[in-house]
């Protein structure tokens, strides 16, 4: 077996530094909240804080420190953003844990700390309710970004590009599902008469009509919703059909009084070509008889 060796030391320099590193970051956090606590609480007992609560100071400044920073890592990876305000309350506590190291530093070796400035007494004895605010306002802070970062996770709708498409709106039907036809059975319908056996072939009469093929689907082919019954297309029929069909619906409508639509219907002709031909006989006729009545008015007075 061929070992990497320089990737193998690489691992176990990178271990032994974690190692290390967190050996004395450990080393150097207990030192520091050692000597700082010792420091803070001799400040509060020269501020006139009882000495059995007297310990409670470096609790209050060294924990607000702690949940500054933890505040302002999370609130990071919430927002993504870097938050300003965590890391103020970490200086100020920073600030005031190096005063009060500062003050402690001051007696000769061995005289007890004393502090007769009554400003001084009284901000010392300001701390602790200063502190436990700042706490409980980023407490408040990191809730307010938890609730809004879970929002944001679920509830919140997706956000759309500027340049996307505009969504359809949420009450268009869905469009139906593209299937190919089942099979089908084709009957032929309204068929030309055919002709008497004994006749010649050019006196047979025109059809009335050109022949229509229906088309039936059958009903477990396709799906309930797209199932049709019954389709109707017409199958081109040559001009002199065409023809006929167009007289007979022009003759159903003049004379039969049917409507232009179901007359067009029943010949299988266009609607638009049948209403074009219906006014221009209308319009003739009019014409026609307005012509006539000229004549007999001329006639007459003749």
């Amino acid at each position: 077996m061929n070992w990497n060796w320089p990737k193998i030391r690489t691992i176990a320099f990178g271990i032994l530094a974690g190692v290390v590193a967190s050996a004395g970051t450990i080393a150097v956090t207990v030192a520091g909240f050692a000597l700082s606590y010792d420091a803070i609480r001799a400040v509060g007992i020269a501020s006139r804080i009882r000495t059995e609560w007297a310990w409670l100071l470096p609790v209050s400044v060294d924990g607000a420190m702690a949940v500054g920073t933890i505040a302002a890592v999370v609130l990071r990876r919430m927002t993504g953003k870097t938050a300003v305000y965590p890391w103020v309350v970490v200086l100020i506590g920073a600030a005031i844990s190096i005063a009060c190291n500062g003050l402690h530093a001051i007696p000769p070796a061995g005289a007890e700390l004393v502090i007769p400035e009554r400003w001084v007494r009284f901000a010392v004895s300001a701390i602790p309710a200063v502190m436990l605010a700042l706490s409980v306002h980023l407490l408040v802070t990191l809730v307010e970004a938890a609730s809004v970062f879970g929002a944001g996770e679920g509830d919140a709708p997706p956000q759309r590009p500027a340049d996307a498409p505009a969504d359809k709106p949420a009450d268009a039907p869905a469009p139906l599902p593209v299937t190919r036809p089942a099979p089908v059975v084709t009957q032929a319908v309204d068929a030309a008469p055919a002709a008497p056996s004994g006749a010649p072939a050019s006196a047979a009469p025109k059809p009335a009509q050109p022949a229509v093929t229906r088309f039936v689907t059958q009903a477990d082919a396709l799906p309930r919703r797209t199932r049709e019954v019954v389709m109707r297309r017409p199958v081109s029929a040559p001009p002199a059909d065409r023809d006929a069909a167009m007289a007979q619906a022009l003759d159903a409508v003049l004379k039969g009084g049917a409507s232009i639509r179901g007359a067009a219907r029943d010949a299988d002709v266009p609607e638009a070509s049948l209403r074009r031909e219906v006014n221009k006989r209308r319009e003739a006729t009019q014409t026609n008889g307005h012509q006539f009545e000229l004549a007999g008015s001329t006639t007459k007075g003749n």
